[in-house]
């Protein structure tokens, strides 16, 4: 009974409650809710995966694979679909015949065409109905195969997306190419339908229909001559909206170290320059869309007035059943050929969409690993993209042991342990074992707890758990429930490294892959994780352990130290107590102005080495048995809750959205005297069908003004709605970027990367395309039915007292279908927002999660997300034919009591045709009312949810103080993260020009004082620079500039890292490179300070401290900024720091640089401990800071 339950009742319904969408009706009495019903088997995204990558082997157009991946599901569409365009082209002949019969005598025949109109009509929306579900279907389903292939080739490629990128490809050109499938019928059925309505004129009224042809063929031929030009257009906007995604996806993700250096206006400018040329193309996109659906819905219109002139002019007797039904005739070309550009302008996205995921599809992907392992390296290179960073490497990894790696900054040591991971291209047959542990610096954590990132999918052996905690010191400081944030954010850095080091020696790992992850540690931790975890009495004394360091004391211990040093690695030999290498370690790069770096050189260096293949995970990853459907909710995102909104709400947001009241009511009048024109056109027609003595030149003046004017009035309006949805559209992403990049960091730091992508991208296209679109539809919709009204009072008044009983049955509808279809699209955001987060953690995390074999669970996580996706639409198709379907058997309904009346009231030819027109008119205007509001309101939820940011966000405040350094008084600072204490009512003077050193165990709270002393965290007490709160000085952040210890360089040039305001000089970019010992790397570019490289861990650090250099501020804070360092360069850039008359407060676990400042704090569990001169501490062995010195455990 249960599983029934879960189950949809599309499964267990009968054959008539599939056709006429009865079970529909059980889901939306009952609600909907995620995870509420199992997907069925056909619809999942394992199934759909597979099944489009055994069609996408046959390597065959993309025409073909949807029709193979379709299989009799789209041949049985199109036999729909091909009995929709009979039945259509039937309905126009029974109404002509019916108006015949109308004249003459025979009320058998009357009523034999009467019965067989309606019948066709009814067949012919049912046919529809069921066309557009099995279609509907098959595109999602699609949808489904593309997003799991791209996601399961992502896990296997040997290119790295970048986020911006990758996302916009998954979610963006899938949507595409699925929308696009929606309409593969009508490639086929509506050209169809255009040669029927030729044939039908040419019937019909004979020669005068040729022109009427030829005209419409002239606007066909203007139209497809539009569409080339939109292609182009095109494929410029997608190369933009990727270089934007991409430069907001970095501002987001390094959004700390933006506020830190006060960048957010220059982000801002810069994703704003790209904005507006991307802004540009779209409104000149939109424009000519606008004019090709003012062609589409004018031309019809004209095509007729052109027929009726041309038969007037040769003389010809004007009768009703024939110019109904040629009118019929034209005007039913009204929805292709509005249809055609929609499905062109698709067409031509989507092209270029299949273009980038041909492209994304056909990347490179790792070999298959091999389950035999090789450690034996002999003579082997290891390159990346066809550039070689190490070579001929030997090296026997056979053995267990300790091995040191050290060498200079950018020499290449994180490159080494890269390659032996296996995620470099390597020369030879080494192959890293199956257990491997690797722990990159930084150090990467996924959005979850702390047991669940150090388990990372395995099972829990609590002793042997217990055992990793404690050997990396995570016993009293961590809990094992408590959540790390994105990628860490809510750890310090030290505890994030060991716990990326204990997820590493949970597996037992044959092989220990470490970089540089001591420096994050202060001393006492540092040493006590060397002897828990890498000492030969460690927990794994069996295990190769590589580890990079470039700390003397570590080095010593290890059993054999290498040097890597110009593409190669050397053997150091070993003295007692010191290592010395056969060649200097100093890399040229990084030589410090202040202090010689020299090294002593040795005898030789014994050099072993071997070649590898990189071990990667399977290309087919297969899925493990089932887990539950959703995660658990860590941190609440209020921005994904959208309210259901009321009609007035979705007014006031509709009104908000296009300016004000006024343009809004100004474009509906536009709108309104386009439908009123063609009103006053088929009038005059009306007239003169029932009267052939009226003027003839009067008659063909007024017509053909009035179809002129129709059409100029609709090209008039399209352009109105494009530029006021585009100045709305401008407004709202600047106000939104804005928004977030001067959020305070509390507000961001709990929602996903990914979910601010997904409003950034998917919501932002929908107001960029789609609302322009539905606004004027919305419109036209809403004022073709007034029109209605009045051609319904003008001809037969009495057919008004139907009206109200038809509109109370469709509000009800309406309502009952906008409350679950508001719903269904919130829930379809909610279930886009998780897929969206897991690709930009994917994106990040993927070295670490291809190591660990972790990417099988990652591609479970992403194909239940995608399922539930995938249901929301599918619930979505339902829901719309259910509505649909009822709006046709009213519409259906009303034309039978029409036909009835027509036949009672004996109602004159041409009155009986205008009137059959107009009421298949109202059919189709009661459906399409409700479905435009219901597309509204999609398109207003992408705006509501956009707009969020701009209302809820709360902002970064400043005021208008400046200051130019000053003693800084810290009185009573408390800071707290979840309501867990990091420090605790802390009370300090730094002088102005001091030389402060903050010390203390990881975790202590050094980062968050450094955090609070820029107002980047929230904090009570009271901060002050030269006596002026922090809170009201303006510019506090260029004043007191903070180098993170995770900052890095943007995926920018050279010259921009350095000076992204564009205020130096060349000669000061080149002096503060040589200060920190960058400039022959950089000369070394061939583009110089344009150019860009991949920088190392430590020449990233060198490159952002080179850029807080160039500030010169008068107060300089330094979080870890040098921990990458080997130690002498180190020494020597805090050396040349210090030196300055400027105030520095540095947070550093390496105590070797104390001597180099003056005063020094102690941090202890969130308090101050100790605070003096640093002379005076280091002299009483007592104090905490010698004992923290020397690392002994206090």
């Amino acid at each position: 009974m249960e599983d029934k339950t879960r189950r949809l009742p599309l499964e267990y319904a009968n054959v008539l409650s599939q056709w006429t969408y009865h079970w529909v009706g059980a889901v939306m009495h009952a609600g909907v809710k995620l995870g509420m019903y199992t997907v069925p088997t056909s619809l999942t995204t394992y199934t759909n995966t597979r099944r489009f990558q055994e069609v996408w082997k046959k390597e065959i157009c993309w025409t073909r694979l949807a029709i193979m991946f379709g299989g009799g599901l789209f041949w049985w569409s199109g036999v729909l679909a091909l009995a929709v365009e009979i039945l259509s082209n039937s309905s126009t002949r029974c109404m002509r015949n019916f108006i015949d019969t109308l004249k003459g005598t025979d009320e058998s025949q009357r009523y034999f065409w009467a019965e067989l109109l309606l019948v066709v009509s009814l067949g012919r929306r049912v046919a529809l109905n069921r066309s557009m579900e099995v279609i509907s279907t098959i595109a999602y389903m699609l949808r489904a195969g593309v997003m799991g292939t791209m996601y399961e080739r992502l896990l296997v490629a040997r290119r790295m997306w970048a986020v911006g990128s990758g996302f916009n490809r998954l979610t963006v050109d899938s949507t595409r190419l699925s929308a696009l499938f929606l309409y593969v019928h009508l490639f086929w059925s509506h050209p169809l339908r255009i040669l029927l309505a030729f044939h039908t004129a040419w019937v019909m009224q004979g020669v005068p229909a040729l022109a009427g042809i030829a005209f419409v063929s002239g606007i066909i031929c203007t139209l497809f001559w539009i569409a080339r030009q939109m292609r182009i257009v095109r494929q410029q906007l997608a190369l933009l909206a990727d270089q934007r995604l991409q430069l907001t996806s970095e501002a987001l993700t390094t959004l700390r170290m933006v506020k830190t250096l006060s960048l957010e206006e220059v982000f801002a400018q810069r994703i704003d320059s790209i904005r507006r040329v991307e802004l540009r193309g779209i409104r000149w996109l939109n424009t000519l869309f606008a004019l090709s659906a003012s062609l589409n819905f004018w031309s019809p219109v004209f095509a007729t007035t052109i027929v009726v002139v041309v038969a007037t002019l040769q003389g010809e007797i004007l009768q009703p059943g024939k110019v109904c039904a040629v009118a019929r005739t034209f005007q039913a070309l009204m929805v292709p050929l509005w249809m055609l550009p929609m499905m062109v302008n698709r067409l031509i996205a989507t092209a270029v969409s299949v273009e980038r995921i041909d492209e994304y599809l056909s990347v490179d992907t790792v070999e298959e690993a091999e389950t035999t392992p090789n450690l034996i390296l002999d003579h082997v290179d290891f390159s990346d993209s066809g550039q070689v960073l190490l070579r001929d490497i030997k090296l026997d990894l056979r053995s267990p042991g300790l091995i040191g790696v050290t060498g200079g900054t950018g020499s290449g040591k994180s490159a080494f342990l890269t390659g032996l991971a296996g995620l470099l291209d390597d020369t030879g047959p080494y192959r890293p074992p199956i257990e491997l542990g690797y722990c990159p610096m930084p150090a990467w954590l996924k959005r979850d707890t702390v047991q669940e990132n150090i388990l990372f999918g395995r099972p829990l052996e609590l002793e042997w758990y217990q055992v990793v905690l404690s050997a990396c010191a995570l016993t009293e400081e961590l809990r094992d429930d408590q959540l790390v944030g994105e990628n860490g954010v809510l750890l310090s850095g030290g505890q994030r490294q060991r716990v990326a080091l204990a997820r590493a020696l949970y597996g037992r790992p044959h092989l220990l892959l470490m970089d540089d992850i001591l420096s994050s540690l202060d001393p006492r931790i540092s040493r006590h994780v060397f002897d828990a975890c890498f000492s030969e009495k460690g927990i794994l004394p069996n295990c190769v352990r590589l580890i990079v360091t470039n700390e003397q004391e570590y080095l010593c211990r290890c059993d054999k130290v290498l040097l890597v040093s110009d593409g190669q690695i050397s053997e150091l030999v070993k003295s007692t107590g010191s290592t010395e290498p056969t060649e200097s370690t100093e890399s040229t790069e990084s030589t410090a102005p202040t202090k010689s770096t020299e090294s002593t050189e040795s005898t030789e260096p014994t050099v072993s080495t071997e070649s590898t293949e990189p071990t990667e995970p399977n290309q087919s990853i297969e899925l493990a048995e089932p887990i539950e459907l959703m995660e658990p909710a860590t941190i609440k995102d209020q921005n994904e809750v959208i309210l259901k909104s009321t009609l007035r709400e979705l007014t006031s947001t509709l009104v908000r959205a296009v300016g004000g009241i006024v343009p809004m009511g100004l474009l509906f009048l536009v709108v309104l005297c386009t439908d009123l024109s063609s009103l006053g056109r088929d009038i005059i027609l009306h007239n003169r069908l029932q009267s052939a003595d009226s003027s003839t030149l009067n008659f063909l003046l007024t017509v053909t003004i009035m179809g002129t004017l129709q059409g100029a009035l609709t090209a008039f309006a399209n352009l109105t709605a494009v530029f006021l949805c585009h100045r709305s559209s401008t407004r709202i992403h600047q106000e939104a970027l804005q928004r977030i990049l001067r959020a305070r960091m509390e507000a961001v730091d709990g929602v996903p990367t990914g979910r601010l992508l997904n409003r950034l991208g998917p919501d932002l296209e929908t107001l960029d395309y789609t609302f322009p679109e539905k606004l004027i539809a919305c419109m036209g919709t809403l004022s073709s039915f007034l029109c209605t009204i009045l051609a319904f009072w003008y001809f037969v008044p009495l057919l008004l007292l139907t009206l109200p009983i038809t509109l109370l049955v469709a509000v009800l509808l309406q309502r009952r279908f906008a409350r679950v279809w508001t719903e269904l699209l919130r829930l379809s955001g909610a279930a886009l927002a998780p897929l969206s987060a897991l690709l930009a953690e994917t994106a990040v995390g993927l070295p670490t999660l291809r190591i660990f074999n972790h990417t099988p669970h990652y591609l479970q996580r992403f194909m239940r997300f995608c399922d539930q996706y995938t249901l929301m639409a599918y619930l979505g198709i339902g829901v719309r034919r259910w509505i649909a379907f009822r709006c046709h058997l009213i519409a259906i309904l009303y034309l039978a009591a029409i036909v009835v009346y027509c036949i009672v009231a004996k109602v004159d030819a041409s009155t009986a045709g205008m009137l059959l027109m107009y009421a298949m008119r109202t059919g189709e205007s009661i459906e399409w009312i409700v479905k435009q509001i219901a597309e509204m309101e999609h398109c207003l939820v992408a705006v509501e949810r956009v707009s969020l940011y701009t209302r809820t966000l709360p902002c970064e405040e400043f005021g208008a103080e400046v200051v130019d350094g000053g003693d800084i008084v810290i009185d009573n600072l408390s800071v707290s993260y979840e309501n867990v204490p990091v420090l605790r009512q802390i009370s300090v003077t730094i002088n102005n020009g001091c030389k402060m050193l903050v010390v203390g165990r990881t975790g202590a709270g050094k980062s968050s004082l450094l955090a609070a002393m820029v107002n980047l965290t929230p904090y009570t007490g009271h901060i002050s620079v030269a006596g002026v709160d922090i809170r009201q000085i303006s510019n506090l952040r260029t004043t007191m500039v903070n180098v993170l210890q995770q900052s890095a360089p943007f995926s920018l040039s050279v010259r921009q890292n350095l000076d992204p305001r564009g205020q130096y000089s060349d000669a000061q970019l080149w002096h503060v490179l040589t200060d920190v010992g960058l400039a022959a790397t950089v000369r070394s570019l061939p583009e110089g300070l344009e150019g860009r490289f991949e920088t190392s861990t430590g020449q990233g650090q060198l490159l952002c401290l080179a850029r807080a250099l160039l500030i010169d501020p008068p107060i300089l804070l330094l979080d870890e900024a040098t921990a990458s360092l080997e130690c002498n360069v180190e020494y020597a850039l805090h050396a040349h720091i210090t030196a300055s008359k400027r105030t520095v407060v540095t947070v550093s676990h390496r105590l070797d640089i104390a001597p180099l400042y003056s005063h020094a704090v102690v941090l202890e569990d969130g308090r101050i401990v100790e605070h003096g001169e640093i002379s005076k501490l280091l002299a009483d062995p007592s104090t905490h800071f010698h004992r923290l010195r020397h690392g002994v455990i206090v």
